[in-house]
């Protein structure tokens, strides 16, 4: 299932980039996410086969949920891409940055595969909402930057 999503955001690559990458900054837009281990100074995340846990807490029962990451491409500031994985899903979560009208193009295309029929469908829509929602943050740091 793929799900792709374009923004347009009034601020620049270099902004914008570093939200992705920096894991301080994405605990302030990525929903859930309380944590990256191992703890990882933001220059780290910027080479290929970086490795982390990133931990989530989800729902009113605040339910914890971890998934697997791997920086697998990146070309800063164009360009940020990572494996993600846990028991029920794994995928390619691309990001693709460019510069139009003075403002940033942000696409965002997650690439993924649910395992098991019965919770694919409802994962893919739970996905698709949680990343409008991550997007809408992003957008509104950046812009406040």
């Amino acid at each position: 299932m793929i799900l792709s999503h374009t923004e347009t955001i009034n601020a620049s690559l270099d902004v914008v980039y570093e939200l992705l990458t920096d894991p301080a900054k994405q605990l302030l837009w990525r929903d859930g996410l309380v944590s990256i281990e191992p703890p990882i100074d933001p220059k780290s995340i910027s080479r290929v086969g970086t490795r982390t846990t990133e931990i989530f807490q989800k729902g009113r029962k605040r339910t914890v949920f971890t998934i697997e990451s791997e920086v697998i491409a990146l070309d800063k500031p164009t360009l940020y891409k990572t494996h993600i994985s846990n028991a029920d899903f794994s995928g390619d979560i691309t990001y693709r940055l460019d510069t139009v009208a003075g403002a940033t193009r942000l696409v965002s295309e997650a690439d993924m595969t649910y395992r098991g029929n019965a919770v694919a469908r409802f994962l893919g829509q739970m996905a698709a909402h949680h990343n409008r929602a991550d997007m809408k943050a992003l957008i509104r740091l950046a812009e406040a930057a």
